[in-house]
């Protein structure tokens, strides 16, 4: 299932669902965060900015946490990101 630049793969776990997001320089993914997620950039450099006005860049091979309690976020940036959420986030 694709939305956007978020390709889903949706897993019979109902408690796992991997994602693909691909951002180019002028893209920008938002969402709204319902359960713990991880995202994983494999290519480029990504920024994640919090709705608390926080920041952190992952650059390939890294990754960062994102807690439920964060409300959501935006992924900016030229990179591809992995996804690994709740099932049905």
């Amino acid at each position: 299932r694709t939305a956007d630049s978020e390709e889903v793969w949706d897993t019979s776990a109902a408690e796992f669902r991997l994602s693909r997001i691909r951002l180019s320089n002028r893209a920008r993914f938002e969402t709204k965060v319902s359960g713990p997620e991880i995202l994983l950039a494999t290519e480029g450099r990504a920024l994640v900015e919090g709705r608390d006005g926080g920041s952190v860049e992952i650059p390939r091979g890294g990754s960062a946490f994102v807690s439920a309690r964060d409300g959501g976020y935006v992924l900016s940036g030229d990179a591809t990101v992995f996804r690994a959420t709740v099932g049905g986030a």
